[in-house]
């Protein structure tokens, strides 16, 4: 059984900072474990908005920033991809680590911290009237689709949000030659306002929207697809292998301003499994800062 004093889940900006900050720090006997076969995945979904933060002064996009970081050389044997925690055993600071699909393996830590991403709950706090069918997506769904498979998710594309991932998805699509329109009050440009989504309509497949405006007037809209912003939050398999709640109200993980676990002293809660933000540079310096803490 290999033991490590830090181990880390999750290869995200949050799981790269704790990473980085240890490193830094001169500490070697590190493991970064992460599900997917390469870091920083879901930031390749963020090419055009840009984000500064307090350590990152110059604006970046999220396709940037994961190129930077790549470009900083760290040893090999401090990150294992493929290997997606499926067990916790707390009491006993041990994990279990599935290699890969073939086999599993039981890991001890000293701290553990784990920086897994969110999931988006696209009908969380966004609760839309109507019709529930093919052609509806979250905006995140949309754009890793666009990007990354290919897929067109219909020739009329409305979208939904007031986030980064909204406006990041309608510039994929429209690069992607998909007639587009964005319902937003934030300040993106050509955005429509809207003061209610009052309807969807469609039979099996969504075939239009209708909104009240903010001078209260209903206009209706044919579309054959719908991408939505929902609520970012720990996946339910996660909250279940950490045995931790999600505060509703705070919307963040059941930890206090520390990030450890209410249980454990030795586990942390780390970027978007802790609190969900789009600011990638945000969460970066999250994983850096608690990792200082930590040691």
């Amino acid at each position: 059984m290999k033991s490590y004093d830090y181990c880390i889940i999750g290869g995200g900006p949050a799981g790269i900072g704790v990473l980085d900050r240890l490193l830094h720090e001169g500490q070697k006997n590190v493991m970064l474990f992460e599900g997917r076969d390469e870091l920083l995945y879901t930031v390749s979904f963020m090419p055009f908005i840009k984000q500064t933060s307090a350590m990152f002064r110059s604006a970046v996009s999220g396709t940037g920033f994961k190129t930077h970081l790549l470009e900083t050389k760290r040893p090999e044997s401090v990150i294992s991809l493929g290997s997606r925690l499926i067990g916790t055993d707390f009491e006993n600071h041990r994990i279990i680590i599935n290699d890969n699909g073939r086999e599993n393996l039981t890991v001890s830590y000293r701290n553990l911290v784990i920086a897994t991403g969110g999931v988006q709950a696209v009908y969380g706090r966004r609760l839309l009237p109507g019709f529930r069918g093919a052609g509806t997506f979250s905006t995140y769904q949309t754009a890793e689709m666009l990007t990354r498979y290919d897929f067109i998710p219909g020739e009329k594309l409305a979208i939904i949000g007031e986030s980064s991932y909204a406006e990041e998805t309608r510039r994929i699509a429209q690069e992607k030659g998909i007639e587009t329109i964005l319902f937003s009050n934030s300040s993106f440009e050509s955005a429509v306002p809207y003061a209610e989504v009052t309807g969807l309509e469609g039979d099996e497949h969504i075939s239009g929207i209708r909104i009240r405006t903010p001078e209260n007037k209903n206009q209706y809209f044919a579309i054959d697809s719908l991408a939505t912003d929902g609520e970012f939050i720990m996946e339910h398999k996660m909250r279940e292998l950490l045995g931790i709640e999600w505060d509703i109200d705070r919307w963040q993980a059941g930890t206090d301003t520390t990030q450890r676990h209410p249980d454990f002293t030795d586990v942390y809660i780390a970027g978007d499994a802790w609190k969900p933000n789009f600011n990638f540079l945000n969460q970066y310096e999250n994983g850096y800062n608690l990792a200082g803490r930590i040691l």
